[in-house]
């Protein structure tokens, strides 16, 4: 069995994490279509599909940006990678 070192380690775990918060981005991003059938139905007087796109879509992704952000900076920590290289 191959040792992979701290750095290798890191940038495997950096690699899963961007394709999940993509991946997740881009499900929150396709919720609004999912619901287009639901237009009947308001929530604070705008239809379901409108709420999401313009309220509910970007606050997920901003709190998707400070999910990754800090579990990137945990990821950092724990394998001792900064981006300051001399």
């Amino acid at each position: 069995m191959v040792r992979q070192s701290g750095q290798e380690v890191w940038w495997r775990k950096s690699v899963q994490l961007a394709a999940l918060t993509v991946a997740v981005v881009i499900a929150f991003g396709l919720t609004p279509w999912l619901f287009a059938a639901l237009e009947s139905r308001t929530v604070l007087g705008m239809p379901l599909p409108y709420f999401l796109l313009v309220l509910a879509l970007p606050l997920a992704i901003l709190v998707g940006i400070f999910w990754f952000a800090r579990r990137q900076s945990s990821l950092d920590h724990r394998y001792d990678v900064t981006g300051s290289q001399a």
